[in-house]
Formats: structure tokens, C-alpha cells, sequence
């Protein structure tokens, strides 16, 4: 099999960039609507989000970014930007 730079994951990469924009897109989304909001609404619309977004994505990383999302203030996203 021939590969090219990086290891031969250069095709591989628009892929993997594709899966990464739809990732921060569902998080983006729920953090606009649920920041704050219970561990469990969260996690339910991450659920809903993924699934539109064709993504499956292992329960661990969804019950930490629900985590994540729940746990965040106003203040404290302003401060990230």
C-alpha cells in the first residue's frame, strides 16, 4: 500500500476534519441552549445533537462534555473568548 507525507494519513485527514466539525458543531449547539442546565438534560440533548449530526460517540466522552457543559456559567464561557 503507498502512502504519502505524515505517515500516509494525509488522505485520511479531510475525513478526520469532516468528523471534528461536526463534533464542535453539536457542542457549540447544546452549550448554546443548555449551558448550565443538569448533567442529565445535557447529556440528552448531546444524544440528539450527535445523532443529527451522524456521529457516534462513546458514552464517556458524551457524559464529559454534558459534564462540561452543565458545569459552565455565562462568565465563565465569556472568559474563553
Amino acid at each position: 500500500m503507498e502512502t504519502s507525507g505524515a505517515g500516509g494519513y494525509d488522505k485520511f485527514v479531510p475525513y478526520v476534519r469532516e468528523r471534528v466539525e461536526k463534533y464542535l458543531r453539536a457542542l457549540d449547539g447544546v452549550r448554546a441552549t443548555h449551558r448550565g442546565r443538569p448533567v442529565s438534560e445535557v447529556r440528552s440533548a448531546l444524544d440528539k445533537a450527535f445523532e443529527a449530526e451522524d456521529l457516534e460517540v462513546w458514552n464517556e466522552v458524551r457524559d464529559d462534555a454534558a459534564r462540561v457543559i452543565s458545569e459552565e456559567t455565562e462568565q465563565a464561557q465569556a472568559d474563553l473568548t
